[in-house]
């Protein structure tokens, strides 16, 4: 029914406040602590946030990498998502990955023609926990895939929000 589908609507806009807030208090909360599961010493966890614009992944291919961040050595990411602030347009149809040397380890290719949280976790989140390096530090990407070149879009911009910890 029609109120059934405006209380989704609702809600779903009440979720995403509440996420948003979540994001605005971990913002000032860089780095912070939390205590791991069996009482030792508290771990240090991090906050990253990298916004972009559909310019940074134009290019005369149907598709673009580019780096977010550098995971340091010993990271671990324990959480990611990706905020479509303005949704992507132009010819054709968008998505983009989130991940180290496979792009789609950390969020699956998602569309970034409507706004929105995108929140469909790549396989590194249901295998394994995500990406772990001690000795290195990794390269954390974002790939725009399109079905005609990516310098043909005309609007976009996208955020990206992760969390991690750095193991000693």
């Amino acid at each position: 029914t029609i109120q059934s589908f405006l209380e989704l609507i609702f809600n779903m806009e009440n979720k995403i406040k509440q996420l948003e807030q979540q994001i605005k208090e971990l913002r000032n909360r860089k780095p912070f602590q939390f205590i791991n599961r069996k009482g030792k010493n508290p771990i240090p966890m991090f906050y990253q946030k990298v916004v972009k614009s559909h310019t940074d992944f134009q290019n005369a291919a149907k598709t673009k990498d580019i780096e977010l961040f550098k995971l340091p050595s010993g990271g671990e990411i324990i959480s990611c998502f990706m905020n479509v602030d303005i949704a992507f347009a132009g010819t054709g149809s968008y998505t983009i990955s989130v991940g180290s040397s496979d792009v789609t380890s950390l969020l699956k290719a998602q569309d970034v023609m409507t706004t929105g949280l995108k929140l469909e976790k790549g396989t590194d989140f249901t295998t394994n926990r995500a990406i772990y390096n001690l000795t290195n530090t990794s390269s954390i990407e974002a790939e725009a895939t399109a079905d005609v070149n990516t310098d043909e879009s005309t609007a976009g911009k996208v955020t990206f929000y992760f969390l991690y910890i750095i193991h000693k």
